[in-house]
């Protein structure tokens, strides 16, 4: 078996389980919004609806194995998860108020980590059925399964464009680096995005489509960089000696934000999708990141220690106005950062760890159904 994610790559995908799944934000109608989480509260790992304050909630799994990382369709019909709950990791969906639960891949191996295409018709999941790990696509009945990739290398984290034309995806090589490319789709015309070998980290689509932006390693540190969606026009926009990682372009287009070390301890800033208007959003002595939008681009929703503990904190896009998430809603955000421990890929030698509740971000989550 391929040991090829090891070591830096793992802190990599820790992040990227965190960044890819904020862009299913893209469609979101104002009624009757909901917000699906996973929590520990019953002793194990169960999904929940609330409303947005953290009225009405809602166990909608009520199984005792580990019910996590719930996406929902855009068109909030269904929500997909990952599930142990027959021996080893599956996708499942079912309905909004947890009826038509059904079991999608029902195979032997670890089918992890689902997405939806933009029209809903498609469920893209990464696996390693075939003895490394692949990208696979299957209909919402899971019937067409089909492998993408066929790739020597492990394939994973794949992102949809916001019109469904391309998807974005990571390679790791025997030598450790993650390398981007894209393809669409149906799995055809692969292509490598960078053409060097530097290591890229967590990376996501603008929300027009028109930018791609990452980090990565390639200027000797973490550094926040934007392309096209061919790889074209490749651009340096954070340009400073200090680490900045972890991009998040707010869905409404206007800014982004992201967490840097400029001033010797993990700082929130944010940038315009050019680089320019850098600024310090919080600026405290303790650790601040993590910073995630909610769909309306109204709030930054961020980890911080200021307290002396680990708390989720909310502010606006400006850094104005910080205060502690409620306490009716502290569950609902806990889902987003509390550390989770899978061992889905643990017999490929990886522990996927830390912070894997964010695989399923505020933004993702909320529909409006």
């Amino acid at each position: 078996m391929k040991s090829v994610l090891r070591g830096g790559l793992l802190f990599c995908l820790v992040l990227l389980l965190m960044v890819s799944v904020q862009n299913l934000a893209r469609r979101r109608t104002p009624q009757t919004p909901w917000v699906v989480y996973a929590s520990d509260r019953s002793g194990n790992y169960e999904i929940y609806r609330t409303r947005p304050d953290g009225s009405n909630r809602r166990n909608l799994t009520q199984h005792p194995a580990g019910d996590t990382i719930p996406v929902w369709s855009p068109d909030g019909q269904w929500i997909a998860f990952s599930s142990n709950r027959d021996g080893n990791n599956d996708i499942y969906i079912m309905r909004p108020n947890g009826s038509g639960l059904k079991n999608l891949t029902r195979h032997p191996s670890h089918d992890l980590y689902p997405d939806w295409s933009p029209d809903s018709q498609w469920i893209i999941f990464s696996s390693n059925r075939d003895g490394d790990i692949e990208i696979y696509r299957m209909r919402p009945d899971g019937s067409q399964v089909q492998n993408l990739t066929q790739n020597r290398d492990d394939d994973l984290l794949p992102l949809p464009s916001p019109d469904g034309s391309w998807t974005i995806f990571l390679t790791g090589s025997y030598e450790g680096r993650l390398r981007l490319y894209r393809m669409r789709p149906d799995g055809s015309l692969p292509q490598r995005l960078l053409v060097d070998e530097a290591h890229t980290g967590s990376f996501q689509w603008s929300p027009d489509g028109q930018w791609i932006v990452f980090s990565s390693l390639r200027d000797r540190q973490y550094e926040i960089y934007r392309m096209r969606p061919d790889g074209s026009e490749l651009e340096n926009i954070s340009r400073h000696p200090g680490d900045d990682q972890d991009p998040q372009w707010s869905p409404d287009g206007q800014w982004i934000v992201f967490t840097a070390t400029r001033d010797g301890n993990p700082e929130i800033y944010r940038m315009r999708g050019d680089g320019s208007a850098q600024q310090n959003l919080t600026n405290h002595r303790r650790a601040d990141e993590l910073p995630r939008w909610t769909p309306d681009s109204s709030e930054i929703v961020f980890y911080s220690e200021r307290d002396g503990s680990p708390q989720v904190y909310r502010m606006r896009p400006d850094g104005s106005r910080v205060t502690r998430v409620p306490p009716a809603l502290r569950e609902v955000y806990r889902g987003e950062f509390a550390p989770i421990i899978e061992s889905v890929w643990r017999p490929l030698g990886l522990w996927v760890l830390g912070i894997v509740g964010l695989a399923g971000t505020l933004a993702a989550r909320f529909r409006t159904r």
